[in-house]
């Protein structure tokens, strides 16, 4: 079972879905709801960049889908998931932790909203 809980849900993959309804799954196997709660940064930020629209170019929507951690800050999150399911994270480590899954939810949305936005240009 993945101990982890919103906001320290570690390193996530998302499913291929939308706000309000983002389900995302920890790389442990347990699947979570991601919170329902309308002032998170991460709601704000969805209203804020519009995720439901499809209005991003191209050329803008290819770039967002091309950015993505680099491989020291994957190893780093990596660690950090790894200690935290062994309960050894150190306050530090855990806001540390905190702030990759906020990124990564972040990358997720602009991502989210890149592929909305080729696929609503392959339909036009």
């Amino acid at each position: 079972m993945c101990r982890f809980r919103p906001p320290f849900v570690g390193v996530m993959r998302w499913r291929k879905k939308h706000p309000p309804n983002l389900a995302i799954s920890c790389r442990f196997a347990t699947t979570v709801q991601a919170p329902k709660n309308k002032t998170s940064e991460i709601e704000i930020f969805a209203r804020l960049i519009r995720a439901d629209q499809s209005d991003l170019s191209r050329e803008l929507a290819r770039y967002i889908l091309k950015l993505g951690f680099e491989e020291n800050d994957q190893n780093r999150m990596r660690e950090l998931a790894e200690r935290n399911q062994d309960g050894r994270l150190t306050s530090e480590e855990r806001e540390e932790l905190e702030n990759y899954v906020k990124a990564g939810h972040f990358l997720a949305l602009l991502h989210s909203k890149a592929r909305r936005s080729l696929r609503a240009a392959k339909l036009s």
